[in-house]
């Protein structure tokens, strides 16, 4: 196998709070052209050969890091300040920047993103085309996949499912077996502890968006669409003042007597 890399002598100690001592984490330096990368080019910090793959285009950016069993595969890349320890995987056409860190035995790939502050860690899976980024983290078991995207604050941890276009974000935290796979706007402070926790409608409204209505860790319920997030009677204020003409408006008001009805009965 042709190498695409070496490790070169410059060296840095890298500590947190996971780890007992400094490790000793080398420069990389392409010996190739590929990619974006040319022969000569500085990369990031890798501690050994395992944490990088010498096959497909691959590569640590900058001041990024991979450390201890992780290790970046296929055509996976790291920016930025991002790190990539524990036995985490990223691969495929994953991107993982920013101040992310990838942690455990996590795995991004497929084509997502991983950035801003995120951290994924435990045996969570990022894939398909989700992100997620901000001060967002998801960990334990949780599986984010499709579209969805997971930012702001937002946890997702336990043995959650989110996928197709569903937004997480807020003070936001999904956990148990909870399974999102609809088009969902889930944020202020929900805590969505099982499915049922949730409604969304989709198609709703003349422009054919999403309505999602959520539990509070108050038990408050949380109406919300792409342009609106807050409480019944902010969203009864906010229909009116929209301009939906009155068959949108009878429809809406059927709608949050249906969902209304759907969270007295789970009680």
């Amino acid at each position: 196998m042709e190498k695409k890399y070496v490790l070169t002598n410059e060296t840095m100690l890298y500590k947190d709070h996971t780890m007992q001592n400094n490790i000793v984490l080398h420069r990389i330096k392409a010996l190739k052209d590929f990619h974006d990368v040319k022969k000569g080019d500085l990369g990031g910090w890798i501690q050994k050969e395992s944490n990088l793959s010498h096959l497909g285009d691959c590569w640590v950016y900058e001041n990024a890091k991979v450390f201890s069993e992780a290790r970046v595969l296929e055509n996976a890349r790291l920016y930025g300040n991002a790190v990539v320890q524990g036995f985490a995987r990223v691969y495929g056409n994953a991107y993982v920047f920013g101040n992310a860190k990838i942690l455990g035995e996590a795995q991004v790939y497929g084509n997502a993103q991983v950035y801003g502050n995120a951290m994924v860690h435990g045996n969570a899976r990022i894939y398909e085309i989700a992100k997620v980024f901000e001060n967002a983290k998801v960990y334990a078991n949780a599986h984010i996949h499709g579209n969805a995207e997971i930012f702001s604050y937002a946890k997702v941890h336990g043995n959650a499912f989110i996928s197709s276009k569903a937004l997480i974000f807020g003070d936001a935290e999904i956990y148990g077996h909870t399974k999102i796979d609809t088009k969902a706007f889930i944020g202020s402070n929900a805590e969505i502890k099982q499915t049922s926790d949730y409604v969304s409608i989709y198609p709703f409204g003349p422009h054919n968006d999403s309505l999602t209505a959520y539990v509070t860790s108050s038990g408050q319920i949380i109406f919300s669409t792409p342009t609106f997030d807050g409480t019944l009677e902010e969203f009864k204020k906010y229909l009116e003042s929209s301009q939906y003409n009155d068959i949108y408006l009878m429809e809406s008001r059927i709608l949050i007597n249906l969902i209304l009805f759907k969270f007295s009965q789970k009680n």
